[in-house]
């Protein structure tokens, strides 16, 4: 068995991030066969009723793979392995308070409808928001605590712009279905558009800290080589190596199986929805990160339920990725507005 870890600080990511289009980091999410979006391209005016961010502390990511036949289908009766990495936001001073995180996001929340005012498109404002029936209604299944939440291998800070209520859930992590509206509150959302004479915004954000890049391997062998270590009596091999790299980004990354797992643009006009995943990063550009260390303590200890797992399990050692608060908070600050920047000029772009 071999696992291995590289471990950089990402350096120079703005100019790659500055070659993107306007429009290549969100992905229109069909409801139908002909159905496209058409709120944006026409948008005059908008309500920013809910801007949740999502910001990360902990990040894993895993990789699955199965045994391959000499065609490259999946071998009869052959092995798989699944490798998993995390890392974990360490600060070397003291860590960020919600209040700090609620302050990041208010100047967010801020900056958003300055960027969209500078480009022609009123905002509505946030007193007739807040004071309408649909909107003081909020979602009284979603949890309202900013405190830390750990789900999924993953953990983050939620914090809702102004303190603002949940109105429309959204999970960042894991396979749970993130849908819109349901039944009647799909016709109140509607209302609640038509009475504020503007399209109603519900955003997702996810702030990550680190890009995580994981890959395994397995095959069968007849004799020993240098990458492989035998580790059963069945005569498999075994591999994996993991990648971490310091990197504060507005997140639109997927799992392995392809799921999207970023953040979310969520518009209403009326009886009409469109919805946007995040598929690309947004980096900040900014290096923050003083030092990276492996720390073999982080390692999760859990045994699978009734010993049973997915095949080979092989957990690389997790990564700390060591800053200060203040140069975090000013790298996440400036990933924020990058995505501010980006989002205002793919809806001009598509006028």
């Amino acid at each position: 068995m071999k696992n291995t870890i590289l471990i950089a600080v990402s350096l120079g990511v703005a100019g790659a991030a500055s070659a993107q289009k306007a429009d290549d980091f969100l992905d229109y999410q069909k409801s139908g066969t002909f159905s496209k979006p058409t709120i944006m391209k026409n948008m005059k005016q908008i309500a920013i009723a809910q801007n949740t961010v999502f910001f990360k502390t902990i990040s894993t990511a895993d990789f699955v793979k199965n045994e391959r036949n000499a065609i490259g289908g999946r071998k009869s009766g052959g092995a798989t392995v699944k490798a998993k990495l995390s890392a974990f936001l360490d600060f070397s001073d003291e860590d960020p308070t919600v209040e700090d995180y609620q302050r990041l996001t208010d100047e967010f929340h801020a900056y958003l409808n300055k960027k969209l005012s500078d480009a022609g498109i009123t905002t509505v404002d946030w007193a007739k928001i807040s004071q309408h029936d649909f909107y003081k209604e909020k979602d009284n299944d979603e949890e309202e605590t900013p405190e830390l939440t750990s789900k999924k291998e993953n953990a983050y800070y939620r914090i809702n712009a102004l303190k603002g209520n949940t109105l429309l859930k959204y999970r960042p992590f894991g396979n749970g279905m993130n849908v819109g509206f349901a039944f009647m509150r799909a016709k109140r959302a509607a209302d609640f558009s038509g009475d504020l004479k503007a399209p109603v915004l519900y955003l997702h954000t996810v702030v990550d800290f680190c890009d995580i890049l994981v890959t395994a391997d397995v095959k069968s062998v007849s004799k020993y080589s240098s990458d492989y270590t035998t580790i059963d009596a069945f005569n498999k091999k075994y591999k994996a190596n993991g990648t971490v790299i310091a990197n504060t980004k507005v997140a639109g990354w997927h799992t392995w199986d392809g799921q999207p797992m970023g953040g979310r643009v969520y518009l209403t006009e009326k009886n009409k929805s469109d919805v946007y995943m995040f598929k690309e990063d947004i980096p900040s550009g900014m290096p923050y990160a003083t030092e990276l260390i492996k720390d073999p303590s982080k390692m999760d200890k859990r045994r699978p339920v009734f010993g049973l797992t997915l095949g080979k399990k092989m957990d690389l050692i997790p990564v700390a990725i060591v800053t200060t608060k203040a140069n975090y908070l000013a790298a996440a600050k400036k990933a924020l507005e990058q995505f501010a920047d980006k989002w205002v000029a793919q809806i001009q772009s598509g006028r």
